[in-house]
């Protein structure tokens, strides 16, 4: 998926730490005396002293993920729609750990709170933070809200994984990510090799291909914000290949644009699949305005982008080696839109081609053309921030 915007915001919240479990002293300073009532710490002057906090309220109330809550609750780190507290068997040891989801207290400014998902073992008598994953300096700037999604065996070895949420809201938007840590006999480590999340995503695990091991299925929506420009959601199937889940596909929803089909007609040719290039770039050809849900966002895309399709044709038919088919692509470019910007960069392509006989030669005339005439490029350039950019040297891309 190439969105610019959509990576950075998905990447934004989620700094993971698994943290190796330290050998606990022998008499644990926070162990009661018989009789003795356990002390509730005060509310810490500062977020990074959360976690000790946290380890001290649970060595004198061991298993009490519903005590824990509510003192949270009662230091504003908890919310009714931020942060919990779960006991779960995380690491698949047959004993339970407490996991913890919690915000920057007071939450005032929803654009400002910092969140924080922990993992606590219990060894001794005494609790210690075994995995912490924060938000970083640089990425503040969005309520984080962590929650646990589930905790179970999603890669058949018998050992659970833990699925936890972090979320991030802007002026119209809010961006939900999904992490998935696994305990590997020492730590917790991260099992994910993308970034999972998106603008109103929505996450599915299960076993899609009935092989015993699970799938994740994340349907990512739009950003709810003109600016983003037109937009198409979309589906990413990340699947387990022993060792992380990896984007095995992307399936874009169906949206009747023009400007989508060049897009994809454009991957295709990257990838030398020129059949499928065709097809695309001759489907934008023929695209009309009736039924476009993006022909709004630039006036005179419904011509500009079948020039360039049209000359996009010409260098395909090459690629696939019909010249013929290629040369009359650019005959129906001068006499359809004789006066396009297309239509010279097509002539000065056939022509450098022609004393060549070298399409990177013919490609690299072309992009010289491209950076002295902007509105080559440009009108693939501006379509929102959600969707690619371009520039001259993309406009003959085989250089």
């Amino acid at each position: 998926v190439c969105r610019r915007t959509m990576v950075l915001l998905t990447s934004l919240l989620i700094a993971c730490t698994p943290i190796a479990p330290s050998t606990p002293s022998a008499t644990p300073e926070a162990t009661p005396a018989p009789g003795s009532t356990p002390s509730i710490p005060e509310r810490p002057g500062s977020f990074s002293d959360y976690p000790p906090a946290i380890a001290q309220y649970l060595d004198g109330h061991p298993d009490d993920a519903a005590g824990l809550r509510a003192l949270l609750f009662s230091w504003g780190a908890i919310t009714v729609e931020l942060g919990g507290t779960w006991v779960e068997d995380s690491d698949g040891d047959g004993e339970k750990e407490i996991l913890v989801g919690y915000v920057e207290p007071p939450v005032q400014d929803p654009f400002s709170s910092l969140g924080e998902f922990l993992i606590l073992d219990r060894s001794a008598d005494r609790y210690q933070v075994v995995f912490q994953a924060s938000t970083t300096p640089e990425h503040a700037g969005g309520v984080v809200g962590p929650g646990l999604l589930q905790v179970a065996d999603m890669t058949g070895d018998g050992v659970p994984e833990v699925v936890f949420t972090s979320l991030s809201c802007g002026a119209h938007t809010c961006f939900k990510g999904f992490h998935v840590v696994g305990w590997d006999g020492s730590g917790y480590r991260d099992l994910t090799a993308e970034n999972l999340g998106g603008p109103f995503p929505q996450l599915t695990i299960a076993d899609r291909d009935e092989d015993g091991i699970q799938e994740l299925i994340l349907h990512v929506g739009v950003i709810a914000s003109v600016g983003a420009g037109p937009q198409r959601g979309y589906t990413e199937i990340h699947r387990w290949d022993g060792s992380q889940f990896i984007l095995a596909e992307s399936i874009f929803d169906p949206v009747a644009c023009q400007y989508f089909l060049v897009l994809d007609a454009n991957h295709a040719l990257a990838e030398v699949n020129l059949e499928r290039a065709i097809e695309l770039y001759g489907q934008a050809v023929a695209a009309t305005e009736e039924g476009d849900q993006c022909f709004w966002w630039r006036e005179g895309s419904l011509q500009e982008l079948p020039a360039f399709s049209r000359f996009r044709l010409v260098l395909a038919h090459l690629l696939q080696g019909d010249p013929d088919a290629a040369q009359a692509r650019l005959e129906e470019l001068e006499g359809e839109q004789p006066e396009d910007i297309y239509a010279q960069a097509g002539r000065l392509f056939w022509d450098r081609f022609t004393e060549s006989g070298d399409v990177a030669h013919a490609c690299a005339a072309v992009n010289r053309f491209a950076e002295d005439h902007p509105a080559t490029w440009e009108i693939l350039a501006e379509w929102g921030y959600a969707n690619p950019s371009f520039t001259a040297r993309e406009v003959c891309p085989f250089v």
